[in-house]
């Protein structure tokens, strides 16, 4: 299914997820203070056994024990990284709107590493700002990346493509 309009995204936010499971095809049911629903992540049969938990917005599957929150569901049927999910509702904002972006205009793209090390920091920052635990084996060959004699476009994309390695690494957490 393809990845729903930023505006969508952001309005995912302040609507319950079981609302959101009926807007995917799911026949959500009230059952007490839950909801509940076939699993279409394991197709699963009989009574229903994926439950959605209103109070803090996450599901559970008593039968494949698919579990999580909100974005994490809204990434099961979107493939809308989790934590490009988790960073519209905190900031409002699209991911990667300038985070990534090198600008070639700048005084600085004649030296790639200071830029380079400012899109490590932002990174770092964002990750630490949503509890994240950095994956260090990556970390630490962007470390040993940063501090090559000879930093070009090369080794710059090549910490780019690094950092978006992690973010795959964070997703499937």
């Amino acid at each position: 299914m393809p990845t729903p309009p930023f505006e969508q995204l952001l309005a995912y936010k302040d609507i319950p997820l079981h609302i959101i499971a009926q807007e995917y095809g799911f026949d959500v049911r009230p059952v007490g203070s839950s909801y509940r629903a076939h699993c279409k992540f394991c197709g699963g049969t009989g009574s229903p056994n994926l439950t959605f938990f209103p109070k803090n917005d996450t599901f559970y599957c008593f039968a494949c024990k698919t579990t999580g929150t909100k974005s994490y569901f809204l990434y099961l049927v979107t493939s809308t990284p989790k934590h490009d999910l988790e960073y519209i509702w905190r900031t409002g904002q699209k991911p990667g709107s300038g985070a990534l972006v090198l600008d070639l205009d700048s005084p600085e793209a004649n030296n790639l590493r200071v830029p380079c090390m400012r899109v490590v920091a932002v990174w770092c920052g964002q990750r630490l700002a949503t509890g994240a635990e950095y994956p260090k084996e990556i970390l630490a060959h962007i470390d040993e990346i940063l501090l090559r004699e000879d930093f070009k476009q090369r080794e710059y994309d090549l910490v780019i493509s690094l950092l978006h390695q992690a973010e795959e690494l964070l997703c499937l957490k």
